[in-house]
């Protein structure tokens, strides 16, 4: 802190003497630290201090200079080991006036102790100033501290904190932004005038509580409000001084403490209720303020993210305690005082309670913008109005959001356009037909249909189906078929006759198909367009319908286990197909792919909108779409503008330009590119733009119930935030984020995404119940109705739409929306079963994966459950995972837990085993290992090991308790004990099994083999995903994974020789087992010592047909030394890289210790190559090496460059890279790096029938 006092003289060496004495007064400020002895942090105090005081004159100097002494005083720190470890500087500014400024280290002391300080320091100046005794009475030294905090039981006050912060799982705090701002920023200060502060005071007197609660009520419920949350949680600082220690009071040391505040909400709970409710908190934690936050943290499911903010209540303001040290000492007059404190929260508030009360908000710019700070600033005050106005208020009655922040939405919403609402489709189209009769309207595969033929064939079809067919207007007309011209002269026709229609996709199951159908008079399928319908006039009918009729109804996912059709409108859809002209610019000249299943909602202005403006609508089959290679030929060929698809599909495309086997396309034609249907992520926008700089995107989002898009986010270059946003509301609708009691959401706040507008649809065809459900009067707006989408989302500040997926049980996956009930229901038709959730889950490559779970007697055939499925739903809505549960976690108001269910670990209660089990002699010896590692007494013969809290660590100790007489791939094969013990018992008969290479999978006429050498501590099973679905890519490649014996030793020579022999005994069962030529992979510290089994496979003259290296770098330059990392280094180093690890002991022991064995051999490895090619007397493969990585890999960075060090291995080398993943490929992108292995073995195999 620093202080400006003006006095007339200054002894400067009295100041100087002052200090030294407060040094050598306090114990704590002798105190410096080591690790010289044992290594462990110890507190040292010295005899004798050092002091560091300095003075300086800056009257030739000007205010800048002294600020920026001042943070250069603040950046040099201190030196734990050596010390001093608090300074002053005294700094002349002009006759009469100095600054002092005192800086030490925050281990030292806290603020009270700088007041008490500065006292003393000013008492002995002012005696040695005066000749006079100096009296600060007798010290009590910190010491006496610390053996009061070891007598405490802190055992039973971390069973407190467990307790308390019991089931608390997500971080509330406000929301980061991150700005990479190098500036420093200025705290910004609320102060409450006199007038609010003695009402206040007057409030907190009525309820009995203090200043500080009240502060924490309003901080409680904006960060309920901020977060949608009913159960935040923050920190405070405590002062921690017990009050039963003799002389705490004058104590100098370090006593403050961060400790966690949790407010959890009842419905209808007031204000009031939490600040009693606080208020009762922080007595009943007074005797628990004693735990390091680190020991609080370490009884929590979020660690060290339990918060990211403090709130620090100063009832010790040291401004003005400066202040009353020196007003009477020798003429001492502080006119200027200010404190910097350092933290390292992002964002911090220190409530002073002076006069006013004031509250200083510090934050870090590089994640809060000065805006954003505002923004808390002015709702953080407006909330405490609020209360303080209606202490009884209900909580989410409380107005936060202020009239400008409301204004502020209201200019987001303005979005009014004008066009003629009379027109409809029907009669732009037909204005087209007469302006521009011969352009081409729509072209199919081979076919090329101009305006005049479309119209003619549209008004044949019309006419036919009005002789033949009683349709009026209104009426629901099914349009069952492939995508083709056929489709539009369809829809078209039914646009004249003033009916609707219902697509129906031809690929959907039966049952779906028969439900739709009813709903439809009549259905136009391929049986209709056999039928005389070309000989009906083709003369254009009236034009009988206005923009209120209905156009489409387009059935979507329904939560009560069938789908609901949504009804819209003729003003809504060419509404949206304006906002498309518009946004996009389009005219006569576009050409717009039609490649969205027609029963997509996209499919519609995909269809229409070319023939409003006399453009081109190009229809692609999905024969064409599933095949990209042929697909982006006729992109290219046919001179495609605008091209719409699902972000999955354009990354499928990527992935295909990037492994070779498509080309990159000529899109030279292409005007927009828009992706709709699911979350947009950053990487692929980079994607894009680094390959097509020059074409704009469109990030597009809306819901079926408002006429497809909502939202156009269009951007010619990279978000600078790194979150791609779905945009701002198209024309004629309004969009509010709300929460769950309807209240608006500002900027920043996440919530539910609601839309009206003139493209809200009716509702939903025959289904009134529902329809009430999500379709509601606009509160906002009288007398238009609103749609709920039930997406969240929040408005940035500059009005675009952040969107944050799904508030219910509804999913997109590839642009399907799904209802995970309408699944749900479907499976519980099944007579096994008892209950069912399908949840979805997303991994690191963020593609969406359906997990049902199951309650039933016993376990269900899933082959059965899937067939069953197959019935009635898509095969888009089939879960990929079916997981059997004894019992559903519930929630404290007895609903299913889906989050507990996402994170479930899948041992059940047991029940006690009372008969007697007959067991051979194996099993009986594989259930006693079973129940020590388990930890579970009562284990059947029949029961899966996996079931009963077993896992790949698990299954690994179990392998190492029956030294290797199976491997962990035989407990997946075999997870029961009688069928492990049967497993064991058979091959105890046969010839010794393969010690080092295990086989993962076979195939039954072999042309090659995969030698796999897994990560450090990984085992052979961690190949199964990828080895099986290269199985299911290619039936002609064995895979094996190499078993790595790690032994304990001692030094680098010992290392470096069993390194020698592993390879030597690799290849030795290499040449006896293997037959067909191999491809030998290595992943991360896997890598050397496959480069090292190659080397010998290459001298041996064994075929070896390609080297591939996953997540690892060619180093030019490495140890020789062992792994020496400490276990907690080990730890530290997984978690920066997204690595996993068994947190119980011995799993973790043994887990730590076989990376550091791995780790070691690698670096051996790698300096043994290291040195050959430096020495120039390695010679480079004859055959290529394949790179992968993830280019999310910590340990890859700079890949796209630094992989060409493999070179100096071989002449040809490839580089594959797997989008959206870490490090862990086996875990992340299994599936990814088969299909990237098969591609390596049809170029391998190729060469092979080449030579041959």
């Amino acid at each position: 802190m620093s202080y400006r006092i003006n006095v007339e003289i200054v002894d400067l060496l009295k100041l100087e003497e002052s200090f030294k004495m407060i040094i050598d007064r306090y114990q704590i400020l002798r105190t410096v630290f080591t690790r010289e002895i044992e290594d462990q942090l110890l507190q040292i105090v010295k005899k004798t201090g050092e002091y560091d005081v300095e003075y300086l004159d800056f009257t030739e100097k000007n205010a800048l200079d002294l600020a920026d002494f001042k943070i250069a005083d603040r950046n040099k720190g201190f030196n734990l080991e050596k010390g001093p470890l608090m300074r002053l500087k005294i700094i002349k500014l002009e006759e009469g006036i100095f600054e002092f400024i005192w800086s030490y280290h925050h281990i030292l002391m806290d603020g009270w102790c700088h007041s008490l300080i500065t006292k003393d320091f000013f008492k002995i100046y002012n005696a040695l100033l005066n000749g006079t005794e100096i009296d600060l009475g007798e010290v009590a030294q910190y010491s006496n501290y610390i053996v009061w905090l070891e007598s405490l039981n802190k055992e039973k006050s971390l069973n407190y904190w467990e307790d308390y912060l019991k089931g608390f799982n997500a971080l509330t705090g406000i929301p980061k932004n991150q700005t990479n701002a190098l500036i420093n920023s200025e705290p910004k200060y609320v102060q409450f005038d006199l007038e609010f502060t003695d009402r206040l005071r007057e409030s907190c007197k009525e309820l009995e509580i203090t200043e500080n609660i009240f502060i924490q009520t309003v901080w409680s419920i904006l960060l309920a409000k901020w977060n949608n949350a009913t159960d935040v949680l923050f920190g405070i600082i405590v002062s921690g001084r017990p009050a039963n220690l003799d002389g705490i009071e004058n104590m100098i040391g370090l006593f403050i403490n961060s400790i966690p505040v949790r407010v959890q909400f009842e419905a209808e709970e007031t204000a009031k209720n939490i600040a009693l409710k606080l208020h009762d908190i922080s007595i009943n934690s007074l005797d628990h303020h004693y735990n390091s936050l680190s020991e609080i943290q370490s009884k929590t499911n979020l660690k060290r993210g339990l918060f990211d903010h403090l709130l620090v209540f100063e009832n010790y303001p040291v401004e003005q305690m400066t202040a009353q040290s020196t007003e009477t000492q020798h003429d001492f007059k502080v006119n200027h005082s200010e404190v910097f404190e350092y933290t390292s929260y992002d964002l911090s508030l220190d409530i002073c309670s002076n006069q006013l009360i004031d509250v200083r908000m510090s934050y870090n710019p590089a994640t809060y913008s000065d805006s954003q700070v505002e923004l808390l600033k002015s709702r953080f005050l407006k909330l405490a109005e609020e209360i303080l106005d209606n202490p009884d208020a209900k909580v989410h009655e409380i107005e936060w959001v202020s009239e400008d922040e409301k204004n502020v939405l209201d200019i987001f919403n303005d979005t009014h356009k004008d066009f003629d609402k009379e027109k409809t489709f029907l009669h732009l189209f037909e204005s087209k037909v007469e302006k521009t009769p011969n352009a081409i309207a729509v072209i199919f595969e081979d076919k090329s249909i101009s305006y005049s033929e479309l119209n003619k064939k549209a008004n044949q079809l019309a006419n036919y189906l009005s002789a033949n067919h009683d349709i009026k207007t209104e009426d629901l007309i099914g349009v069952q078929q492939e995508r083709s011209e056929k489709m539009i002269i369809s829809i078209l026709a039914i646009f004249k006759l003033a009916a609707a229609y219902v697509p129906i996709d031809p690929e959907y199951p039966q049952d779906r198909i028969d439900f739709i159908k009813k709903s439809c008079k009549i259905v136009i399928d391929s049986v209709v367009f056999e039928e005389k319908w070309q000989e009906s006039p083709a003369d254009n009918l009236p034009v009988s319908i206005g923009p209120d009729n209905l156009a489409y109804v387009i059935y979507t996912s329904g939560t009560t286990g069938k789908p609901k059709g949504a009804m819209i409108e003729h003003l809504g859809m060419i509404n949206h197909i304006h906002a498309k002209i518009n946004d996009l610019n389009i005219s006569e000249q576009s050409r717009i792919a039609q490649n969205a299943s027609q029963s997509f909602d996209i499919s519609v202005w995909q269809a229409l909108t070319a023939l409003v403006t006399g453009g081109t609508t190009i229809i692609y089959s999905k024969e064409l779409i599933v095949n990209p290679s042929d697909f982006l030929k006729r992109i290219q060929a046919d001179k495609t503008t605008i091209l719409e698809v699902v972000p999955s599909y354009l990354s499928m495309i990527f992935d295909l330009i990037e492994s070779k086997e498509v080309n990159k396309p000529d899109f030279s034609q292409l005007k927009f590119i828009i992706l709709t249907g699911e979350t947009l992520k950053f990487n692929l926008l980079e994607k894009w733009f680094n390959n097509f700089p020059d074409i704009p995107v469109m990030n597009a989002y809306g819901p079926t119930e408002a006429s497809d898009d909502i939202t156009h986010y269009i951007t010619h270059e990279l978000s600078k935030t790194g979150a791609v946003p779905i945009g701002k509301p198209v024309q004629n609708f309004s969009i509010y984020i709300v929460d769950e009691y309807f209240n608006i959401c500002p900027v920043g706040v996440k919530g539910e995404i609601c839309v009206s507008g003139i493209g809200v649809c009716r509702g939903y065809f025959n289904e009134k119940e529902l329809t009430a459900k999500v379709f509601v009067e606009n509160p906002f707006r009288k007398g238009e109705r609103m749609y709920k989408t039930g997406d969240i989302g929040r408005w940035s500040e500059d009005g675009n739409i952040e969107f944050f997926g799904r508030k219910d049980y509804q999913v997109k996956i590839k642009g399907h929306r799904i209802e995970l009930e309408e699944i749900e229901v479907n499976l519980n038709l099944m007579t096994e079963i008892k209950q069912v959730a399908v949840i979805e889950k997303s991994n690191d490559n963020q593609n969406v994966v359906l997990v049902a779970y199951y309650s039933a007697n016993q376990p269900e055939d899933i082959a059965a459950m899937r067939n069953h499925l197959k019935q009635n739903l898509p095969a888009y809505m089939i879960p990929s995972f079916f997981i059997h549960v004894d019992k559903f976690p519930l929630t404290p108001n007895g609903k299913t837990d889906r989050e507990a269910l996402k994170a479930l670990n899948l041992t059940v209660e047991r029940e006690n085993l009372e008969e007697e089990l007959i067991m051979t002699a194996t099993e009986e010896k594989l259930l006693g290992i079973w129940q020590d590692i388990l930890e579970e007494k009562n284990i059947r013969l029949d029961e899966d090991f996996f079931e009963l809290g077993g896992d790949s660590f698990k299954a690994i100790r179990l392998v190492s308790k029956v030294k290797n007489a199976f491997t962990v791939n035989d407990l997946y094969n075999n997870p029961t004990i009688k069928t492990l013990a049967a497993f064991m018992d058979k091959i105890s008969n046969m010839e010794l099994r393969s010690v080092l290479l295990e086989k993962i999978s076979s195939a039954s006429d072999a042309k090659i083999a995969f030698v796999s050498v897994p990560n450090s501590a990984g085992e052979p099973f961690s190949y199964r995903d990828t080895a099986f679905a290269l199985q299911d890519l290619n039936k002609e490649v064995d895979f094996y994974a190499v078993k790595l014996p790690r032994t304990r030793l001692n030094n680098e020579e010992m290392f470096e020789q069993n390194r020698i022999r592993l390879i030597k005994e690799i290849v030795s069962e290499i040449e006896s087992l293997i037959k067909v030529p191999v491809i030998v992979f290595g992943q991360c510290n896997g890598s050397p010592l496959a480069v090292g089994i190659a080397d010998l496979l290459r001298q041996n003259n064994f075929d070896i047909r390609a080297l591939s290296i996953g997540g690892m770098l060619a180093p030019t330059m490495v140890s020789n030394q062992p792994d020496k990392r400490t276990d907690a280094d080990i730890i530290e180093f997984l978690g920066k890289i997204g690595g996993k690890y068994p947190e119980v002991s011995p799993d973790k022991e043994f887990f730590i210790n076989n990376i550091r064995f791995d780790s070691t051999i690698a670096t051996l490895g790698f300096y043994h190559y290291c040195n050959l090619i430096k020495e120039s007397n390695f010679k480079k493969f004859d055959f290529p090496i394949y790179f992968i990585t993830g280019d999310k890999d910590p340990l890859t960075k700079g890949y796209s460059k630094e992989y060409k060090k493999w070179y100096n291995y071989s002449n040809e080398v490839e580089i594959h890279v797997i989008p959206n993943v870490g490090h862990y490929l086996l875990r992340d992108a299994a599936i990814e790096l088969a299909f990237i292995f098969n591609n390596i073995v049809e170029k391998t195999t190729k060469e092979l029938e080449i030579l041959k």
